[in-house]
């Protein structure tokens, strides 16, 4: 949308961010379950849920009045910019690229 796409642009943009989305759901509640100890889990969710729904809600508030001071391409341009440099900067932690699973038990008959 920062660049004025045609629908059929965002329409493809916003369905890869939905599989990208889902792909990182998956492997982000997988990796809960098997790293993080399960006294500690109901914990570790709550505090890596917070940010995005109790402090993430202050982005929407400021988003409205930045558009208005500075227009919405650029404000669209800055969080994709973030988003991308943001998800480059987690991939590059060598501890997160290097994730050891947990080998699955198979319950045969």
């Amino acid at each position: 949308m920062a660049l004025h796409a045609s629908a059929a642009w965002v329409a493809a943009a916003a369905f890869c961010c939905g599989a990208g989305s889902a792909v990182f759901s998956t492997f982000y509640s997988t990796t809960l379950q098997q790293q993080v100890p399960p006294d500690l889990l109901a914990r570790v969710s709550a505090l890596s849920v917070f940010p995005a729904y109790g402090i993430g809600v202050i982005g929407y508030a400021i988003d409205g009045p930045l558009a208005a001071a500075f227009g919405s391409a650029a404000i669209f341009g800055v969080g994709a910019v973030y988003g991308l440099l943001s998800s480059a900067a987690v991939l590059s932690l060598r501890s997160v690229r290097q994730i050891t699973w947990a080998d699955s038990e198979q319950d045969d008959p």
